[in-house]
């Protein structure tokens, strides 16, 4: 039975370009997202009502998001990817493995995202993108608003959700061959 209270929470975080993933951070421990468990138990009605108003209801096992047009990225769409292919390069400039991003008792931090905004390319492709010059400024606002990334409040410190994680999984056999 679809929870209304749940329901109404689901459409706020959709409809505001935000991903619902399988995990949230609470407490700093990985825990299961009520949202996500509601979405998954009423399956065929939220994409219903998602496709009957004009929407894409993407899903996997450990995300659900919508889109209007699959195709078509947007704004905000480019602008996380650049945002993650810049912190992909911190990592790989500084020998770091993408398990520094994926794990809960790591993360991305401050000091991170301060050696992402001293590489040379940094400003020029935030200011291309219309994103202005503080990394971290459009990593909250991009990243972790859309839940690409989860915060790890006690040490400001961020990792990568399953979405996030989706997105260097794509890119990884570029890399292969």
């Amino acid at each position: 039975m679809v929870s209304l209270q749940k329901s109404e929470q689901i459409f706020n975080t959709l409809m505001n370009g935000r991903i619902i993933n399988r995990e949230i951070i609470d407490n700093d421990v990985l825990v299961a997202n009520p949202l996500f468990n509601e979405i998954m138990d009423n399956l065929e009605v939220y994409k219903k009502q998602y496709e009957m108003s004009g929407f894409k209801f993407l899903h996997s096992g450990d995300y659900v998001y919508i889109t209007e047009d699959e195709k078509n990225k947007t704004d905000i769409a480019m602008k996380a990817q650049i945002l993650l292919l810049l912190i992909g390069k911190y990592l790989n400039n500084n020998n770091y493995s993408l398990q520094k991003i994926k794990h809960l008792n790591v993360g991305l931090t401050r000091s991170d995202i301060l050696g992402v905004q001293a590489m040379p390319e940094t400003i020029e492709l935030l200011n291309r993108a219309g994103m202005g010059d503080d990394v971290f400024v459009q990593i909250k606002n991009i990243l972790v608003e859309r839940h690409i990334l989860l915060e790890k409040t006690s040490s400001e410190s961020f990792i990568l959700s399953a979405i996030g994680e989706k997105f260097f999984d794509e890119l990884h056999p570029l890399y292969l061959g």
